[in-house]
């Protein structure tokens, strides 16, 4: 990251189904500061580290999969490069890991 500095990360923190709405998205947000925290301590920027949590939306799993709601609970990372005029995404990358 230190030899892309046009590059920004974003951050979607997912949860499971259990639970009630307000429950599933503050674990989101838990989950996105655990992994905002660690890009940090790894020396990236926090001013280029971008959050959204999005709680129990756009599961991988069907209800009643318990095992599958593993792959719910997670954060996907994305890279963004900024043109250096623009500042606007040209291109996006996408990883994502289970917490």
């Amino acid at each position: 990251m230190q030899k892309m500095p046009d590059t920004d990360i974003q951050l979607e923190g997912y949860s499971d189904r259990r639970g009630d709405e307000d429950t599933n998205m503050a674990l989101s947000s838990e989950r996105l500061v655990s992994v905002r925290n660690e890009l940090v301590r790894a020396g990236i920027d926090e001013s280029r580290i971008h959050m959204n949590a999005f709680g129990e939306q756009q599961f991988a799993s069907r209800p009643g999969e318990l095992e599958a709601y593993t792959f719910d609970r997670r954060v996907v990372i994305r890279f963004d490069y900024l043109t250096p005029a623009s500042k606007s995404p040209v291109a996006l990358t996408e990883s994502a890991s289970a917490l």
